[in-house]
């Protein structure tokens, strides 16, 4: 495994269209990964991605995936620095971070998420079907969380919930937007920080690979971990 951090130049025109349409980001980052040549290349390559903002207020994309990427790919001044010939930035294996992940260990992380539920609707033609809901209180949120924990074998020590994605160029507070096949994409996010404690090695390893909740494709679910002092 492997993750990316690059810093984006918010100058530059193709980071600023990506970051007003979250399909088109989604496809910009996959062609770092130009060998990859299946129907579903997210799964195949384990593409998970989240926007975060510099000390400086400059937007940041944490990258993880199962395979190592191709960053001058990236359109032209993509990237404010580290992105010569050949060069892919802030690009770190993530094996001691996977080593590190015992039972009972304890650890500080970062999510965010699309939370949402789903509810039984009635079909049109025969049957039933169902559809996501997303859930908008805090109270809400912190219950989605804990049953994130059940499923992906870790327990909550501590936890804080804001909206997602504030202030950065073209994305409203908490929302995520784009356009796929000529059809609106809008997601809602949230941001989980706090400290967890590890109940089971492997379901939590498995998380970290494949990322947590929906909408993993439009920059949801990717989980950091670190020291929990």
């Amino acid at each position: 495994m492997w993750l990316s951090r690059l810093i984006l130049d918010p100058r530059n025109r193709a980071v600023r269209r990506d970051l007003s349409d979250c399909h088109q980001l989604h496809r910009t980052l996959l062609g770092g990964f130009p060998s990859v040549q299946v129907s579903e290349p997210r799964r195949e390559i384990g593409l998970l991605h989240r926007l975060e903002q510099d000390r400086t207020g400059n937007p940041v994309l944490l990258v993880q995936s199962l395979l190592e990427p191709d960053w001058s790919r990236l359109p032209s001044d993509y990237c404010l620095r580290g992105m010569g010939a050949g060069e892919n930035p802030g690009l770190k294996p993530m094996g001691h971070i996977l080593d590190a992940i015992q039972t009972d260990s304890r650890f500080r992380f970062r999510l965010v998420a699309n939370p949402t539920r789903r509810v039984s609707r009635d079909a049109t033609h025969g049957g039933a079907s169902s559809a996501r809901v997303e859930l908008r209180t805090e109270e809400q949120w912190h219950q989605w969380m804990l049953r994130q924990a059940d499923t992906h074998g870790f327990r909550l020590e501590d936890l804080s919930t804001t909206p997602g994605l504030q202030n950065l160029i073209g994305l409203h507070a908490g929302r995520l937007q784009g356009k796929r096949n000529g059809k609106s994409v809008t997601l809602f996010t949230v941001r989980f920080e706090g400290v967890l404690q590890v109940a089971d090695a492997e379901q939590f390893r498995e998380a970290i690979r494949s990322g947590i909740g929906p909408g993993k494709a439009y920059g949801c679910g990717l989980i950091s971990i670190g020291p929990p002092g």
